[in-house]
Order: C-alpha cells, then sequence, then structure tokens
C-alpha cells in the first residue's frame, strides 16, 4: 500500500450562501387533509368527545362558509385576515342558528349568532391553524 492510496477530498473554502428561488414554493393541502389530520392528533392527545365534536363543528361551518363564497377547492392557504373577517361577518349576519337541527323549532332557527358563539368558533378556528 502507498501513501497515496486514499485521497483527500477537495477542501471547500467557504461556505457557499444559499441562492433562493424567486418565487415562494407553496404546499397546496386541503384544509380536509390536514383537519383530519389534527383530529387523529386531537383524539391520541385524549380529548373529551364534546371538544372533539367542536372542532368537527366548527370544520363543517367553516367549509359550509367557503363553498357559500367560492367554487373553487377549500386549501389551508385561502384562510387569510380577509377569510377570518368574511366569516365573522357571516356568522354574524347570515348563518342560520341551529341549522339542520332536528329537534329544535323553525322558529328558533333565526340569523344573527350569538357573540359567544362567535368567540368560541374563533378560539377552535385558533387552534386549529395554530
Amino acid at each position: 500500500m502507498s501513501f497515496g492510496y486514499f485521497e483527500e477530498k477537495e477542501k471547500v473554502k467557504k461556505r457557499q450562501p444559499h441562492k433562493r428561488k424567486a418565487e415562494k414554493v407553496i404546499k397546496k393541502e386541503t384544509v380536509k387533509m390536514v383537519f383530519e389530520r389534527f383530529i387523529e392528533l386531537k383524539v391520541k392527545q385524549n380529548l373529551r368527545s364534546t371538544t372533539l365534536n367542536q372542532h368537527v363543528g366548527l370544520f363543517k361551518n367553516i367549509s359550509s362558509f367557503h363553498e357559500t363564497k367560492m367554487d373553487k377547492p377549500f386549501y389551508l392557504s385561502d384562510i387569510t385576515t380577509d377569510f377570518i373577517s368574511d366569516y365573522v361577518y357571516w356568522l354574524k349576519n347570515e348563518a342560520v342558528r341551529f341549522d339542520g337541527h332536528k329537534y329544535k323549532l323553525e322558529s328558533a332557527q333565526t340569523k344573527d349568532l350569538a357573540d359567544a358563539s362567535i368567540e368560541g368558533r374563533l378560539k377552535y378556528l385558533k387552534t386549529f391553524i395554530n
């Protein structure tokens, strides 16, 4: 064996700067896919069934809001501050209280959700987004 058997690696003089791309790469995931993973995580955290039902109710509610406003698929990047402010306005003025509830009278199914209900839904939305 000679001393030249193992070749030395080429020395790197300086760390090369990172070359960023001009456009931002956005991974498009539908809200449904992300929500399913979110619920699996919350089940593993052993949350109560009432809390899990609140999260599912929020997802159904926000999906129905998106369907009324837009015809395209619902991606996570669609949830912006404008979307949330439109969602709050929709809850306050257009969403029907007890919509589709089989034991509530039609006279009880009115528009104008209570402020506490809206705050609760926003709390669950914030948990989902984080």
